[in-house]
């Protein structure tokens, strides 16, 4: 298990799951827009695409 906390944003999660990891802490990535759950639902599409 590798976990990445920091800097994880939409468009960069698929770059970072690219190096092996594979849970994922986004604080500002998704508090940081104006919605929480589009914004998470944005990054697993992201994740899906592998």
């Amino acid at each position: 298990m590798l976990e990445i906390d920091g800097g994880v944003k939409v468009n960069n999660i698929q770059e970072i799951a690219s190096y092996g990891a594979d849970v994922f802490v986004s604080g500002s990535g998704i508090f940081g827009t104006a919605n929480y759950q589009e914004t998470i639902d944005q990054m697993r599409q992201e994740l899906t695409i592998l």
